[in-house]
């Protein structure tokens, strides 16, 4: 299997290239079949890789996309501070 389909970006809203695939080896990562799908868009740089089967995120990168909230290294993650990231997820 190897499909590529013209989609629009989630990160800028242009034309964005999106490729289903098999890869033989994944390091460290869990993902049934190896079915992979990749988004990338040239005009953001938009980059997401993940398994269809699980949709576990292999490798993402998306340089307009701002972190507001970031837990220090270390930083014990209460249940408070899950509900925060939570909340600004979702808007």
């Amino acid at each position: 299997m190897d499909i590529t389909q013209l989609v629009r970006c989630p990160n800028c809203g242009n034309y964005a290239q999106r490729r289903y695939f098999y890869r033989e080896e994944i390091m460290g990562v869990v993902c049934p079949n190896r079915e992979i799908i990749q988004t990338e868009c040239s005009s953001c740089d938009y980059l997401m890789v993940v398994c269809s089967r699980n949709a576990q995120v292999i490798e993402a990168y998306a340089p307009g996309i701002p972190t507001t909230i970031h837990p220090k290294i270390g930083q014990k993650l209460t249940p408070q501070f899950e509900k925060a990231v939570l909340a600004k997820a979702i808007g």
